[in-house]
């Protein structure tokens, strides 16, 4: 994270361990949070983009908005 935080200086960035499962795990975190960011992995040239069940899960029940984006 510290070229992202040198590159953005004035976003706060709060990082946490949390040993839970991902989708709770990230669903925590999001209660006083502006925006969640989650990554979506590809699924290989030939097929198309699927999202997993943490981004599912985070879509459907963040109290923020999430964005979604490409792994690459």
């Amino acid at each position: 994270m510290r070229p992202w935080r040198k590159k953005f200086p004035d976003v706060h960035v709060d990082a946490q361990v949390i040993l839970e499962s991902p989708a709770p795990a990230l669903l925590h975190g999001t209660a006083n949070a502006e925006l969640l960011i989650v990554g979506r992995r590809p699924r290989g040239h030939l097929l198309p983009p699927r999202i997993g069940h943490v981004v599912q899960a985070a879509v459907h029940h963040a109290p923020c908005p999430v964005a979604v984006v490409p792994f690459d």
